[in-house]
């Protein structure tokens, strides 16, 4: 079951990053709708999900500690949501949405190849 999970985080994180990659301009629009919730809290939902199946199931790849940084890194982003105010949290992801579409682009290729990345260690 956890095998199955990571490789639908690696495929959502390998889509999203070639959203960003091939579609920055498309991409960015999407994730303004989404930042753009009034309860800013529920956008720590996804990131604990993530942290929960990437810490569980490193087990069931052959370089679990990849795993394991990735699931910490997405816990630091999922606690980041629900303890800074929603004025900060809107300036982050002003800062990010205003990011040049190529940083925009290079972004959504570094997130592609960690995807791809955690998409071959699965065992």
């Amino acid at each position: 079951m956890m095998t199955i999970l990571l490789y639908l985080i690696a495929l959502l994180w390998m889509f999203t990053g070639a959203a960003a990659l091939f579609a920055p301009e498309s991409t960015k629009m999407y994730v303004e709708k989404l930042s753009n919730t009034e309860n800013t809290k529920f956008l720590s939902i996804l990131p604990f999900v993530f942290a929960v199946v990437l810490l569980l199931g490193s087990g069931q790849t052959t370089f679990p500690m990849y795993c394991q940084v990735m699931g910490v890194l997405a816990a630091l982003k999922g606690v980041l949501c629900l303890v800074l105010d929603k004025e900060k949290l809107k300036t982050i992801m002003d800062w990010y949405l205003k990011m040049p579409a190529l940083a925009f682009r290079m972004a959504g290729f570094v997130s592609g190849a960690l995807a791809l990345i955690l998409y071959k260690i699965i065992a």
